[in-house]
């Protein structure tokens, strides 16, 4: 495409904040003690923080322009293999070649490595200073794709750009665990980074219908990177200022130690079981929304027209289950967000049996259907992708380290799914991956 604390039946929700010493270093570390998670909307009022809010602005920029980029493959890779042919050949290219096959492979292999890799560094040297980073040598490697003219060199840049984007999400998920928030808070946090980011991958699908020349969206992409980069260093010292907690005993621990990081993420995979089940749920969900990419060639493929504006309504069901979240999801009791999470994971299910249903011809294709199977894809897997994974390496400390680590394998899955999924050319093709999907969401409802 997330589990919340058990319910403690203790009469007077308060929380309090405990100095206790990491089993896996002898620094000490605050932790938050919750003598009942059921926190009241009126005596824990839901805040985003500045912090927060620009950090949302960074995903959306970084989504926004390397999912554009992302629609813009099919169409850049052909281009430059031909350039005497371009725009009519590359424009008309209908089938997806080869050549993107093996460049999308190729990159999100390159995501997995920086899953693997990166959580540590930044569990190390902190979200923002991650995220400042990130944006700058995403816009080095855009401003130098604007100019590629060798397709060898487009390659390279792309992975480059895939494998630095690979730390975005667990980079703004470490600018919340550098501030001390409760529960409650932690939720609203991640809601709005999740909705900063499908924002940005809504907007990318309804431009790029406009806009097809791709090396005029690789510029677009180095000098949008730049523009969060000039927010935060001229709001640098607000957004410290807002991770250090002034009420607390101690500072909140804004660094973790490589070595802790790795230990501690050992420990769980050695021991905890939890770690598991929302690695695969997280993983389940990353494969089965990523068909938010084939979209357009899978309507065009049944109706014949472009399908780029699906696409936008697929990641339009997204952001109404965000902006839910956000506003009535963290005031749900557990049994009630459970509740919610396997309703949208039906609605996911069969959504995708819709679509199944017209390839298997059991059902005759109507683009209206097939439209409001897209709405509901989108609607179906924000909130399991998002809250259970997130919440749960929030609890554990090195945010980015478990964040990352559970991404590793969806990311291994994603890479094999994309490289198969650009060479389907026939119905029985979209039939055979609809049922993996099918597959995949059945099994995030029964682990949810």
């Amino acid at each position: 495409m997330l589990v919340a604390t058990a319910c403690c039946l203790l009469p007077a929700p308060t929380n309090a904040f405990h100095i206790v010493r990491s089993p896996y270093s002898n620094r000490p570390v605050t932790t938050r003690i919750f003598e009942s998670p059921d926190e009241s909307p009126s005596k824990d009022p839901p805040s985003i923080s500045s912090s927060t809010r620009a950090t949302s602005a960074m995903l959306f920029t970084s989504y926004f322009m390397v999912m554009l980029a992302k629609c813009a493959l099919p169409v850049a890779l052909p281009a430059i293999r031909n350039p005497s042919t371009w725009p009519s050949s590359a424009l008309s290219h209908s089938g997806v070649s080869h050549y993107v096959a093996q460049t999308l492979l190729l990159s999100t292999a390159a995501i997995a490595l920086g899953k693997f890799s990166l959580g540590p560094l930044i569990d190390k040297f902190g979200g923002y200073n991650s995220l400042l980073s990130g944006h700058l040598l995403l816009s080095a490697l855009f401003f130098s794709l604007s100019r590629v003219e060798k397709l060898s060199s487009f390659r390279a840049l792309w992975i480059g750009v895939d494998f630095t984007f690979s730390a975005m999400w667990a980079s703004g998920i470490g600018t919340i665990s550098e501030q001390q928030m409760t529960d409650r808070q932690s939720r609203d946090q991640i809601g709005s980074l999740a909705l900063g980011g499908r924002l940005g991958c809504t907007a990318a699908f309804l431009w790029f219908a406009r806009m097809q020349n791709f090396r005029t969206i690789f510029l677009a992409g180095g000098v949008a990177n730049l523009i969060p980069v000039g927010i935060l260093l001229l709001t640098k010292t607000m957004m410290r200022r807002s991770i250090v907690n002034k009420n607390s005993a101690t500072p909140s621990q804004t660094s973790i130690n490589i070595n802790d990081s790795l230990k501690q993420l050992k420990h769980l995979l050695r021991t905890d079981v939890e770690f598991y089940r929302v690695a695969i749920l997280r993983s389940c969900l990353m494969v089965f929304g990523s068909f938010v990419l084939f979209v357009p060639s899978f309507f065009e493929f049944l109706f014949g027209v472009a399908g780029a504006k699906v696409g936008g309504v697929y990641s339009g069901g997204c952001l109404a289950m965000l902006l839910f979240s956000t506003k009535i999801y963290p005031k749900l009791n557990e049994e009630r967000k459970k509740r919610v999470l396997r309703g949208s994971l039906l609605a996911g299910l069969l959504s995708a049996l819709t679509c199944l249903a017209t390839t298997s011809n059991i059902i005759s294709p109507n683009r209206n259907l097939i439209t409001f199977a897209m709405f509901g894809w989108g609607l179906s897997f924000p909130l399991a992708f998002y809250f259970p994974p997130t919440l749960y390496a929030l609890e554990r400390g090195s945010a980015a380290t478990i964040t990352d680590a559970m991404d590793f394998l969806g990311f291994i899955m994603l890479a094999f799914f994309n490289a198969a999924a650009t060479q389907v050319s026939n119905v029985e093709g979209y039939s055979r991956l609809l049922k993996y999907l099918v597959g995949l969401i059945l099994t995030s409802f029964f682990i949810v």
